[in-house]
Parts: structure tokens; C-alpha cells; sequence
């Protein structure tokens, strides 16, 4: 496994210990891949958590501080919140909160574009912590995925992603010069029955004249024998 496919596997969510398990590399050589993609992630927590959301004027409060505030009552602290990130495919990454309410093991995710801070609820349970005025979910209804909300920060312009021509070896290259007429073809083209043109047949050189002899110019042209 190379370096870049390490990092975008530990981009994507997975751990150092599954990239181990996959690669079969030494943990050495796996960390120090990972190590500025695990920073990376953590950042991204970070800016997740400071992202304020909308209420009514002057109350906007961060992510943090909602999550605190609905949790709290239900004897959940703050620092017990597990919080963990990954990049999606289309390159907005996924903000997940771990808490435990009584003994139930719950989970919240949220979309969060990097490049505009915008943050969407992505599921009832985020929904719930980050709107004051939304009801706790139903718990047949908790992670499933409120479609509506991951659309709405799709950007307006959508830039279509630049694929990379195909590069063609030099082995390549020669089989495809060579694939036009294969072998048995071009027999069979020197074979064909089709009468070839010939060419004009080049025109007789005329002989040069006879001269007639001393004693035919003097005693006359002899008579043909």
C-alpha cells in the first residue's frame, strides 16, 4: 500500500489498526502516514464545534454549546461526548457525536463543508441537538438520514471532477499500431484473387535502318533473292 493510499484511507474514517490489518505494514511505517491525516481530522472537529448555528439574533451559540445544553439534563457532561470525523466521497466530511443516555449507545452526525462552514444536520438525533425546538427522536427513527438537509448545502455550481487522460505505455503503444491487420488478414490480402493492374507494356524500339552498300550505290540495288 502506498503512502497516499494510506492517507486516504485514514481520511476516509478508517484507523491505523485497519490500515495494518489491510496493508500488512509495521505500525512505524503506518503512523507516520497518518499522523497529518489524523491531525487533519481532528481539525476539522474542531472547526465543526466553533461553527455557530442560527437562532434568533444575538443567541446564535456553537455546536459545542448546543450539544451541551441538550445533553446535560439527561446527565450526559460535555467531555464524555466521543467526536469523530471523515471525508465523504464528494468531499464534505461527516462530524459524528458519541454520547451515552442511560444505557443506550447513541450517535449524531452532521455535513460540514469545509470550504463554506456550512453545517447540516444529517439525521433526526443531530437534528435534535442542535434545534432547541426539535423534539427528541423516535428511537425506530434515530439515524436515519434527513436527505433534505445533506441537499441543502450541495454549492450552486457543481465543478465536474477533471479525469486524467489515459497514459499509454510503450508496450501499449505497440500493440495498438499493430492491431489494424492482424497477421492472417494481411495473408490473406496478398492471396486475393483480384487481377492486379498491370502495367503498360513499353514500346519496341525500332531498328536502326539499313545502309546500303558501296556496290549497291554504284551498280544499282541488287535484286531481292
Amino acid at each position: 500500500m502506498r503512502p497516499r493510499e494510506i492517507q486516504a484511507r485514514i481520511r476516509a474514517g478508517a484507523s491505523v489498526d485497519d490500515v495494518i490489518v489491510e496493508s500488512g505494514l509495521d505500525r512505524g511505517v503506518v503512523e507516520r502516514f497518518a499522523s497529518p491525516v489524523l491531525a487533519e481530522r481532528d481539525h476539522m472537529i474542531a472547526r465543526a464545534l466553533e461553527t455557530l448555528l442560527r437562532r434568533d439574533f444575538a443567541n446564535d451559540v456553537p455546536l459545542s454549546d448546543a450539544v451541551a445544553e441538550r445533553l446535560t439534563p439527561h446527565g450526559v457532561e460535555r467531555s464524555s461526548v466521543n467526536w469523530l470525523s471523515w471525508r465523504r466521497d464528494d468531499g464534505r466530511w461527516v462530524i459524528e457525536a458519541n454520547f451515552v443516555i442511560g444505557r443506550e449507545q447513541r450517535s449524531a452526525h452532521w455535513a460540514f463543508d469545509s470550504r463554506t462552514s456550512a453545517l447540516v444536520a444529517d439525521d433526526d438525533e443531530a437534528r435534535w441537538l442542535s434545534d432547541p425546538d426539535a423534539a427528541e427522536p423516535d428511537p425506530a427513527q434515530r439515524g436515519r438520514p434527513l436527505l433534505a438537509a445533506v441537499h441543502s448545502i450541495v454549492p450552486r455550481e457543481e465543478v465536474a471532477p477533471v479525469t486524467s487522460p489515459k497514459v499509454i505505455d510503450e508496450e501499449e503503444l505497440s500493440v495498438v499500431e499493430h492491431e489494424d491487420v492482424e497477421p492472417a488478414e494481411a495473408e490473406q490480402l496478398s492471396l486475393d484473387d483480384t487481377p492486379r493492374p498491370t502495367s503498360p507494356a513499353a514500346p519496341k524500339r525500332k531498328g536502326r535502318a539499313s545502309v546500303p552498300s558501296w556496290d549497291d550505290i554504284v551498280f544499282g540495288a541488287r535484286p531481292s533473292e
